[in-house]
C-alpha cells in the first residue's frame, strides 16, 4: 500500500513542500539541509471583523426590477444585469492570511543521500541525508508543531521569524516569538494606506518557538543562534484573539501561548510524537485502500508518466485522507477554504475564501463515506453561521423569511452578492443564492450517514430556514413553481455576441430546490414535526420539475436551449442531480440520467483542476469505471503552472496539491471521493457494491467505507469481480445491497458482521 510520498531534493517553492497540520494549526514544511523554510498558518486567521450584512435600500426594488425585466425576453437581460452590478452587488468577502515563516540557516554547506518523506500514516515528514535527519509534525493531542534535528557532527544554525502582517519579534531566553495582527479589511480590494489597514481591530495572534538543544545559545539582532549542537528541538503554539464569528476578536494571546509552548517543552518530544502518530495513525487506518500497486519511483517520477501506475491512485486516495486529518479535523476547525488551512500570501487567490457554488462542497464530498463524520462538522458550523448572517440579507435583498447566502462566504459568516466591478463576469457567479439549498444537502447527509438523531435535531432548524426562504421567493411560470431569475455558477450563453447569465430558471436551481425541500420532508416524518409545512412542501416538489431535454438529448442548463459561450465550459452546475445529488438516476429518472450523460459528452474532457474531479464523479454515477480512471489520469496531470488559467493546466502539482490552476485543495478531496465512489456508492436506498470497478484495477480491497444507515462496508475483488463483502452495523437493521445487477436484502445484527457474497 501506498502512503508515503516520497522526493529527493528539498522544495524550493510552496507547491513542493509538504503540509502539516492537526485541523487549525498547519504549516508547510520544506525540508532543506542548508537552508530550510516553515510557513505556519492558523484557521482563524482572516482580514476583517464581524459587521452587519451591509444593505443599501436598493436591492429588493432591484430585485423586483430585474425579475420582471428577465421575463419580458432576451433584449432586456443587459439591462437586468447591468441593474444587478450597479444595485444588488457589493464588495468581496474577506480572506484569509498567512501567520509567518521560520527560516534555518545551518553550518552545513554539503551533503548526499538526501530523502524527502511524508509518511502519511503516522502524520510526519522525515528528511535525511548523509548527516543529518529532521522530522517535522503537528500534534492535535498536545495542540504544538514540533521539529528535530539531528547531526552527526556539530552544526551551528540561525533561526529567523518574519511575517507578511503587521508583526515584530522577539527573543526571550530559549523562546522566540513573533506578535501581530490581521488587516482590518481585505488587502486585496482595500484602497486606503498601510495604516489604516492595520488600524488594530484585525485578529490579533502569538506564536511562540522553545529551542532546546544541546548546543550554544545566543541572539543576533532578530535571529536565535545556536552553536555547536547535535540535536535542536524546536516546539511551536499559537494563540489567535478570535473568539466567534459575531464577537470582538478580543481574546489575548501572549500569556497563554507562552505557557502552551513551555508545556510542550516539558512533556518531551517522544512524548509528543508518540501521541501524536498513535492518535493520527488510528485515524488515517480507519479506512485502508489496497490497490496492489507496488511502485519504487518518487512521486514526481509517477506523474509524469503516461500511463498512471496503479500506486497512484492509492496515492492520491491515501493523501486526501491525511489532508482531511490534518485539514478540517473536527468542529474546533473552521471550514475548508480553497486552499485548505495553508497558504502563504497576503493576497491569496479568490481571497482563499469559501466558494460555494461547488469548491466549499467539493471539500466535504469523500468525508463522510470514508468514515471521517466529525472532520465533516466544521461545514455544519459554517452553515449555523449563515443562518444568522444570512437572515438580514434574507429579509433586506428579497423580503423573504429564513436565510440565504450568495455564492462566497468567509470565517465572518459574509452572506451578500459580490461582483459589483465585473461587468463582464459579475452576473455569472454573483447572482446566486442557491449556496445554503447546497450546504443544506451536506448537513443532512451527515445524518444520513451517521444516523445521528441527535444531528438531524440540530440541522432541522437549518433545513427549515433554507426551505422557508426559498418557499418566500418561489412564483409561478406556465403552472410551475420556479425561482426566477436564476444563474447556472459562472455559465454564460450568447445573445448575439454578447454574454449572458440570466435565464428565467436554471436547472441547477431547480434540482437543488427538489432536493432541500425533499429531504425536509424527510426530516419532518422522522422527527414527527411541522405536519403543516411538510404537507406544504410536498405539494410544491411536483411543481417544481420543469427540467428540459435539447435538441441533442442533452439536459438543457437554462430554462430553453441557449447558445453556450464555452461549450466545453469547466463548470457542470446542471448535473447536480446526478452528482452530487442522486435525483437523477437509472432507476429514478431513465431519461433525464441520459441527458446527463449526453451533457457530459458535450462538455468534453478538459478542465480545472476540481472540474475534472467532478466529472469524475459524473462518470461513476454513471457506472462507467473506466471514464471516471480516464478523468482521475487527467486530475494527475503533472504540473508547475502556478499563474491563473482555466482551460488547460489543470493537475496536480509535485507535491500533490490540486491545480486549478493556481492550487486549490477541493480538486484533491473530489478525487479522492471518485476514487472511493468506484468501490461503493448509496443511491437508491441501496448500498451498490463495485458499481464502477475499471478493468484496469481489477484487483483490490477497501475496508473501512461508510455506508448509510451507519453500515461499515468492507470490499474485496479479483481479476475485476466481488470476492467478499463485509458490512458491520451497531444496530439491527435491514438494507439493500446491490452487485452487478443483483440486489439482495441483508439483515445486519447489531455489532455482529454480515459476510454478503452475490
Amino acid at each position: 500500500m501506498q502512503n508515503k510520498l516520497y522526493y529527493q531534493k528539498p522544495a524550493k517553492k510552496f507547491i513542493e513542500a509538504q503540509p502539516i497540520g492537526n485541523g487549525s494549526f498547519g504549516a508547510m514544511a520544506y525540508g532543506g539541509i542548508c537552508d530550510d523554510k516553515i510557513s505556519f498558518n492558523h484557521d482563524t486567521l482572516w482580514s476583517g471583523k464581524y459587521i452587519e450584512q451591509p444593505c443599501s435600500g436598493k436591492q429588493y426594488e432591484t430585485y423586483l426590477k430585474v425579475k420582471k425585466l428577465v421575463q419580458e425576453g432576451d433584449d432586456k437581460i443587459e439591462s437586468a444585469e447591468n441593474s444587478l452590478i450597479d444595485n444588488f452587488f457589493g464588495e468581496d468577502s474577506q480572506a484569509y492570511m498567512p501567520m509567518c515563516y521560520m527560516t534555518v540557516k545551518s553550518s552545513i554547506d554539503n551533503y548526499s543521500e538526501y530523502k524527502r518523506i511524508l509518511d502519511m500514516k503516522n502524520g510526519v515528514v522525515n528528511v535525511s541525508c548523509d548527516i543529518m535527519s529532521k522530522q517535522y509534525f503537528i500534534s492535535y493531542p498536545d495542540n504544538c508543531f514540533a521539529m528535530r534535528i539531528n547531526t552527526k557532527t556539530q552544526t551551528d544554525y540561525v533561526f529567523g521569524l518574519e511575517s507578511k502582517l503587521m508583526s515584530f519579534e522577539s527573543i526571550k531566553d530559549n523562546i522566540m516569538f513573533i506578535k501581530g495582527e490581521c488587516p482590518s479589511a481585505n488587502p486585496g480590494v482595500f484602497k486606503g494606506s498601510i495604516d489604516e489597514l492595520f488600524d488594530g481591530s484585525g485578529i490579533k495572534f502569538t506564536c511562540a518557538f522553545y529551542f532546546d538543544t544541546d548546543g550554544n545559545v545566543s541572539r543576533n539582532d532578530d535571529n536565535l543562534i545556536i552553536k555547536n549542537a547535535h540535536c535542536v528541538t524546536v516546539y511551536s503554539c499559537v494563540q489567535t484573539s478570535f473568539t466567534e464569528f459575531n464577537k470582538p476578536a478580543d481574546k489575548k494571546t501572549y500569556d497563554k501561548c507562552i505557557e502552551d509552548v513551555v508545556n510542550a517543552s516539558q512533556k518531551g518530544y517522544d512524548a509528543i510524537l508518540k501521541r501524536h502518530t498513535d492518535d493520527f495513525s488510528e485515524m488515517f487506518d480507519r479506512v485502508v485502500l489496497d490497490l496492489y500497486g507496488e511502485c519504487d519511483l518518487t512521486c514526481d517520477e509517477m506523474l509524469k508518466l503516461s500511463d498512471k501506475p496503479v500506486a497512484l491512485y492509492e496515492l492520491l486516495f491515501n493523501f486526501g485522507k491525511y489532508l482531511i486529518i490534518s485539514g478540517s479535523r473536527d468542529e474546533h476547525s473552521q471550514a475548508l477554504g480553497l486552499q485548505g488551512i495553508w497558504n502563504e500570501e497576503f493576497t491569496p487567490p479568490w481571497n482563499g475564501a469559501y466558494t460555494a457554488n461547488i469548491n466549499l462542497e467539493m471539500c466535504y464530498w469523500p468525508m463522510l463515506m470514508c468514515n471521517y463524520a466529525e472532520c465533516a462538522l466544521p461545514i455544519i458550523k459554517h452553515l449555523e453561521k449563515l443562518s444568522e448572517t444570512g437572515e438580514n440579507v434574507a429579509r433586506h435583498y428579497f423580503h423573504a423569511d429564513g436565510y440565504t447566502c450568495f455564492h462566497n462566504s468567509d470565517i465572518w459568516g459574509f452572506a451578500t452578492p459580490v461582483g459589483k466591478y465585473d461587468r463582464k463576469y459579475g452576473c455569472g457567479y454573483g447572482y446566486w443564492c442557491m449556496s445554503v439549498g447546497w450546504l443544506c444537502r451536506h448537513a443532512f447527509e451527515q445524518y444520513e450517514y451517521t444516523d445521528d438523531l441527535e444531528i438531524l435535531k440540530r440541522i432541522y432548524p437549518l433545513l427549515k430556514g433554507a426551505v422557508n426562504f426559498y418557499i418566500s421567493i418561489l412564483s409561478e411560470y406556465n403552472g410551475k413553481l420556479i425561482i426566477s431569475p436564476s444563474t447556472s455558477p459562472e455559465n454564460f450563453y450568447l445573445i448575439g455576441d454578447r454574454w449572458s447569465a440570466l435565464g428565467i430558471w436554471t436547472t441547477m436551481t431547480q434540482t437543488i430546490l427538489t432536493e432541500l425541500f425533499q429531504n425536509f420532508k424527510k426530516a419532518c416524518e422522522i422527527l414527527e414535526c411541522d405536519k403543516k409545512l411538510h404537507d406544504k412542501v410536498g405539494a410544491i416538489i411536483p411543481k417544481l420539475d420543469v427540467f428540459n431535454i435539447g435538441s441533442r438529448g442533452q439536459l438543457l442548463e437554462w430554462d430553453k436551449e441557449n447558445t453556450e459561450a464555452e461549450p466545453n465550459h469547466r463548470h457542470v452546475s446542471h448535473l447536480y442531480g446526478l452528482y452530487p445529488g442522486e435525483l437523477f438516476t437509472k432507476e429514478k429518472r431513465a431519461d433525464l440520467y441520459a441527458a446527463c450523460k449526453k451533457s457530459l459528452e458535450i462538455r468534453g474532457d478538459n478542465g480545472t483542476g476540481w472540474s475534472l474531479a467532478w466529472k469524475a464523479n459524473l462518470w461513476a454515477s454513471l457506472k462507467n469505471g473506466d471514464k471516471t480512471l480516464f478523468f482521475i489520469d487527467k486530475l494527475l496531470n503533472f504540473t508547475d503552472f502556478t499563474g491563473f488559467n482555466v482551460h488547460d493546466k489543470g493537475g496536480v502539482y509535485s507535491n500533490l496539491f490540486c491545480a486549478h490552476p493556481p492550487f486549490q485543495i477541493d480538486g484533491n478531496f473530489g478525487g479522492m471521493a471518485a476514487i472511493a465512489r468506484l468501490f461503493m456508492q448509496c443511491e437508491d436506498n441501496r448500498i451498490k457494491i463495485l458499481p464502477a470497478l475499471p478493468k484496469k484495477l481489477n484487483k483490490g480491497k477497501i475496508k473501512g467505507l461508510l455506508a448509510k444507515g451507519n453500515v461499515i462496508t468492507n470490499i474485496s475483488w479479483e481479476n475485476g469481480r466481488l470476492s467478499e463483502c463485509t458490512m458491520y452495523s451497531e444496530k439491527d437493521i435491514q438494507i439493500e445491497a446491490e452487485y452487478n445487477g443483483v440486489i439482495k436484502k441483508v439483515d445486519l445484527t447489531a455489532k455482529t458482521q454480515k459476510l454478503t457474497m452475490f
